[in-house]
């Protein structure tokens, strides 16, 4: 009878043990292997996200120095432009591009900061990048806000 005793509450002990293991939410420090395949899903191309809220605010800083033909055209050109705006990101590189034409060219350094930020580094300047879900980054433009863009497959 006391073998038994001993087994139940060793089967005990592990069940509780188990069930506690389950409900702790603990997160894994970032390997640098995982950190390193976060700096590489960045590769790849991004169209610009033109949605209403930004496209809202683009509006309202034109309507602030704009006004009749002169603004019409401004807005069509700011349509225009997002749609064929792509930021590209290859090992080290950034291109940002408007159509066919690079308007910026730089290295980078991109050193991650949790489960889904990286802080780039380019030219001096720091800016946060969150990836929005796996196809999707936000960029923290210090002067222009949130920027959304979603990747070209």
């Amino acid at each position: 009878m006391k073998i038994r005793s001993i087994a139940v509450f060793a089967a005990t002990i592990v069940a509780l043990t188990a069930i506690g293991c389950e409900s702790e939410s603990v997160e894994p420090e970032p390997t640098e292997q995982a950190e390193q395949s976060l700096v590489k899903q960045l590769n790849g191309k991004y169209k610009f996200v033109f949605d209403d809220a930004r496209r809202a605010a683009v509006f309202a800083e034109l309507e602030s120095r704009l006004s009749g033909d002169e603004l019409a055209t401004a807005k069509r050109e700011a349509d225009e432009e997002a749609d064929v705006s792509v930021l590209e990101f290859q090992d080290g590189r950034f291109v940002s591009w408007i159509g066919d034409k690079a308007i910026a060219d730089n290295s980078y350094e991109a050193t991650p900061q949790g489960a889904d930020t990286l802080l780039i580094s380019m030219g001096g300047r720091t800016t946060t990048l969150v990836f929005a879900h796996h196809d999707t980054i936000v960029i923290n433009d210090p002067k222009k806000g949130e920027l959304t863009f979603e990747r070209i497959k």
